[in-house]
């Protein structure tokens, strides 16, 4: 029992001093928000408001997908540039092949404007009814939002956009290098411990 006592309080001391460290490092780091979206939910779906050329839309956001979209309705409404793609981009659940790409000049959510956004075009595709005061026009995914940092409130339908570059240095990295060391400690501690 005694080997245990002395290994954990090593280890906690060894935490406490590096979670210190960490703590005081991000303490230095300042928070850049680019936007503060409400997002709106209807059924199953957290939908962001957009513009695309002057029109009023929303898109169901979807973490999960690499590339964003639209439907091919949403496309010729909105008179978007078309074109064709030389390699097939995926398949839609009914196994057709995307090969259309459409541009949208100008594009914006959360007040940030894009001079343009490029998105797939979902073959003949509708969303079920979804109930919005807009047209849901496609998928929002991460090709869009991969030059932020996000923070998702589902609950609250609120998502926060951060700029990239709040911290110096790699944090996520320096963070797992200190979980590293912390599993490194214990192992240390436990043969420590052992030897005694």
């Amino acid at each position: 029992m005694h080997k245990s006592l002395v290994a954990g309080t090593f280890v906690i001391c060894c935490a406490l001093q590096a979670t210190v460290s960490v703590v005081a490092g991000v303490k230095d780091c300042g928070l850049k928000r680019y936007a503060s979206i409400d997002l709106v939910r209807a059924d199953d779906y957290l939908l962001v408001p957009v513009i695309i050329q002057g029109t009023r839309a929303y898109m169901i956001l979807n973490m999960a997908t690499p590339f964003s979209s639209v439907t091919q309705t949403a496309a010729d409404s909105l008179s978007l540039q078309v074109k064709p793609m030389h390699i097939p981009f995926g398949q839609s659940a009914d196994k057709t092949p995307d090969m259309y790409m459409a541009t949208a000049t100008p594009f914006e959510f959360g007040g940030i404007p894009f001079r343009s956004a490029t998105f797939a075009v979902l073959p003949p595709y509708h969303f079920r009814e979804i109930p919005a005061d807009a047209p849901v026009v496609g998928i929002l995914a991460m090709d869009v939002l991969r030059g932020f940092d996000i923070e998702l409130d589902a609950a609250h339908r609120k998502m926060n956009l951060f700029s990239q570059d709040h911290c110096p240095g790699p944090r996520l990295v320096q963070a797992l290098g200190f979980w590293h060391d912390i599993l490194r400690a214990c192992s240390r501690a436990r043969r420590w411990a052992s030897a005694i």
